[in-house]
């Protein structure tokens, strides 16, 4: 709350309470299914300036992120005191409060903490802005001109995180105009006095980030770049696509293997279509993967340099100039249904589109080599859609051959894929493809003389890949039950129907394991589970996850590992940690992690906004539940850009009960472990008892945490000698 002027946020939930008493009714009437649904809440939001002035004249809005920042429907009621009630948010979207008012600086925040049926009352602050400017040099500290900005970040007084690209400036109300003749790139009205990290890029240099400059008016910092590799793109388009492509706006992504923050050597960035070719300068590194995206056409392949993979055809180490060839189809919009196995239209399912990258392309089903890698290099990325009530969509696509797969919590379709061509014909439909619904996966577990276990913990486990596989614990009674999101997919782009259940009773250190077919319907509902002594590393050898026999495959993963150990070396196991002193400690009278000297830790990376991570909570969850008894505790870290309160909010709604710190506002843990290798979210260390790493995932070799969780913690515990 304003603790500086008190009264203006009571006098804001005075009014609105008035003015709620009037509307509600309204609100209903107009969106009586909304109300009744159980995932809605409401916003009462009070805006003020920094010493709590209330602002008149405030712009208070909610977007919603759809892989591009949209307007969300909503209703609202302003007064004179600078307050808004808004209603019918959807705490299943990706949805963020926009606060905007003249002669101050935007900003935003994020929703995804909001819990159903919640009223949050949010006090915000904005800030007054300040224009300045980057000065975008050459080496020789020659002014560049037509630097442009790919991304801005930077945190603000209510200490959100805002992050702006390109296809999210227009939401925010920000021009982002390119670098003058005199190389000074002009800044969008940003918060003075704190600070931003800006990323830039342009066609005749490597891309570069500033990092942590304090806004001011004026000259703010200075931007040399450097010279790198060549890259060109020819545009082929097909026999018959009259449309001129010159002068249109190509987005270039590039990602790279290297985890440097300091050196930005991925990026995503627009270029003009000249000649039919797109020019741009990149690092001289080794990228993963390579993209080109158009608004009238789709354009593939798309290009990987995975670790799996032996193949390099993206490293520019060599600095030589490189050509790539890729192919312009046009797009096409083309309409489908998904029906249940009754007939009945599916909604709510997330539909994935492809076209083939070439005219030679085989057919998925008709692959001869059937790996994921495979399909990515000859299939390209095109139309994305959610059925409606009714089970109909309508995605982009280009004439020819299109493979459509289908993600849908509860849901699997045989075959994986539906495969077609799409043909010019005004009446081409997809063919309608009929969705199954998921097992779920019910059983019981037993020790050697018959009687039931509690409190064990349970887990589907398979060869196949795709989302988080399901754990539980079983009940009083030894019951579990499993509750699949889709079935997975195995390696030769099929259904993974054989499926393994993993019991591990951490009391006893004993284990047992039932295998089962997720197409048997009636073995699925009268599991059995009988528990033995078991080794300290059994649960490892039951399915060894994401293991290639390709020799060459392994030895450029070993490579990979060892470039990793070379650039983070402070990660290596035996390494001590930061002590996690900056941050903001909940669930937890820990100060640091110096508290916890004598435990196993495992070190949860990971934010609010990370899909990922949301799936990974479960598992984190009974770790901390059932191992903390024998000497070992979670230390979940949030990642900066969202308050204590919020992070407290979600973490309840969650049940999420073990310690929690949350970074400052200027992401002082998480610099400190980019050090260790700390690139993205989720990511997992292991502290043995003094703190020292016994595992991190960014160096380590063996299984990982992310998919060994409970695995690799109990294997620690049990191995290690008594205290």
């Amino acid at each position: 709350m304003n603790n500086s002027n008190p009264r203006s946020f009571l006098t804001c939930l005075l009014t609105i309470a008035f003015a709620f008493t009037d509307v509600r009714p309204a609100l209903s009437q107009n969106d009586d299914a909304a109300q009744a649904a159980p995932n809605y809440a409401s916003l009462i939001v009070s805006v003020t300036d920094e010493q709590g002035t209330p602002i008149d004249e405030v712009d208070v809005s909610v977007m919603e992120w759809t892989g591009k920042m949209k307007p969300y429907p909503l209703s609202k009621v302003v007064n004179k005191e600078g307050c808004f009630y808004i209603d019918n948010l959807d705490t299943e979207k990706m949805l963020y409060l926009r606060v905007m008012a003249d002669g101050f600086a935007p900003s935003n925040q994020s929703l995804l903490s909001l819990t159903a049926a919640e009223t949050r009352l949010i006090p915000f602050k904005l800030s007054r802005p300040a224009t300045g400017w980057i000065d975008v040099v050459d080496p020789e500290g020659k002014p560049i001109e037509g630097a442009k900005i790919s991304a801005l970040q930077y945190s603000d007084v209510n200490n959100n995180e805002v992050y702006i690209t390109p296809k999210t400036a227009d939401s925010m109300g920000f021009q982002l105009l390119p670098s003058d003749a005199n190389g000074r790139l002009t800044l969008p009205p940003l918060p003075k006095n704190f600070k931003t990290s800006v990323t830039v890029f342009h066609p005749d240099w490597q891309v570069a980030k500033a990092n942590d400059v304090v806004i001011v008016d004026g000259r703010m910092s200075s931007l040399a770049l450097k010279a790198g590799v060549r890259v060109e793109c020819d545009l082929k388009q097909l026999e018959g696509d009259t449309e001129d492509l010159e002068g249109k706006m190509v987005e270039v992504k590039m990602y790279s293997h290297s985890r440097s923050k300091t050196n930005p050597t991925g990026f995503i960035a627009t270029h003009p279509v000249q000649n039919n070719r797109v020019s741009f300068t990149a690092s001289p590194v080794e990228y993963s993967e390579f993209a080109l995206s158009i608004d009238s056409h789709i354009i593939g392949p798309n290009l990987f340099n995975l670790e799996q993979s032996a193949d390099d055809p993206l490293d520019l180490r060599s600095r030589q100039s490189k050509i790539f060839q890729f192919r312009a189809q046009r797009k096409v919009k083309v309409k489908g249904r998904l029906i249940d196995s009754h007939g009945k239209g599916v909604a709510d399912a997330y539909v994935s589109c492809s076209v083939a990258a070439s005219e030679a392309t085989p057919w998925a089903s008709e692959m001869k080599v059937k790996d994921q890698y495979t399909f990515l290099s000859q299939w390209t990325d095109a139309g994305h859609a959610e059925s409606d009530p009714q089970g109909n969509y309508e995605v982009e696509l280009a004439y020819g051959k299109a493979n459509l797969q289908v993600i849908h919590d509860g849901y699997f379709s045989d075959p994986v894929s539906l495969e077609f061509v799409v043909t010019p014909e005004a009446s081409f439909t997809i063919p309608e493809l009929v969705l199954y619904s998921v097992p779920k996966l019910r059983g019981r577990v037993i020790d050697e003389g018959g009687s039931s276990v509690a409190g064990a913990y349970v887990r589907m486990r398979h060869t196949g890949f795709g989302d988080s596989d399901p754990v539980c614990e079983s009940t009083e009674d030894g019951f579990f039950t499993l509750i699949p999101s889709r079935i997975p997919y195995s390696a030769d782009l099929g259904l993974e129907t054989n499926v393994s259940i993993v019991v591990m009773d951490a009391k006893t250190g004993k284990g047992g394991v039932a295998h089962v077919n997720l197409k048997d319907a009636t073995a699925c509902e009268s599991i059995s589970v009988q528990l033995e002594p078991r080794s300290a590393s059994w649960m490892f050898d039951v399915v060894k996850l994401y293991q290639s026999d390709d020799d060459k495959a392994a030895e450029a993963g070993q490579k990979y590992r060892e470039s990793a150990l070379k650039e983070f070396s402070l990660g290596a196991p035996g390494m001590e940690v930061p002590s996690m002193q900056e941050g903001t400690w909940l669930n937890s009278d820990a100060k640091s992690l110096e508290d916890f000297r004598g435990k196993f830790v495992l070190l949860d990376f990971w934010f609010i906004g990370c899909g990922p991570c949301h799936r990974d909570i479960p598992t984190i969850r009974l770790a901390h539940r059932r191992l903390s008894e024998l000497g070992f505790s979670v230390v979940s870290v949030h990642k900066d850009g969202e308050s204590p309160n919020d992070v407290k909010i979600f973490a309840d709604k969650n049940n999420m009960d073990y310690p929690i710190v949350v970074d400052d506002s200027e992401g002082t843990i998480a610099k400190q472990f980019s050090a260790l290798g700390l690139k993205g979210y989720p990511h997992y260390i292991l502290l043995d008892r003094q703190g020292r790493i016994l595992h991190n995932d960014a160096v380590s070799d063996g299984p990982s945490l992310r998919s060994y969780k409970f695995e690799k913690i109990y294997e620690a515990i049990r191995s290690a000698p008594l205290k």
